[in-house]
């Protein structure tokens, strides 16, 4: 698919927002966590995309936001 650039915001153990674009796209995505402020139906909505990247660029992508990511995701699994 692409290159996928990565935003997210997190609290304390919880992710709250993630923002992502498509290279070569205008339009910018947002997830949000739920109103009972879960992340788990944010994380399921992501999971695809991420999967779909042939590449992810984020701010400390490498050594903090996509391992940190993963870790969350598994503890909803």
């Amino acid at each position: 698919m692409g290159c996928l650039f990565l935003l997210k915001e997190i609290k304390e153990r919880a992710v709250i927002c993630c923002a992502y674009q498509w290279e070569g796209e205008d339009e910018v995505h947002c997830l949000a966590w739920d109103k009972d402020q879960c992340d788990k139906a944010l994380l399921a909505k992501l999971v695809p995309i991420m999967n779909e990247a042939d590449e992810i660029v984020a701010h400390n992508g490498d050594s903090f936001d996509v391992p940190w990511l993963r870790t969350r995701i598994l503890f909803h699994e």
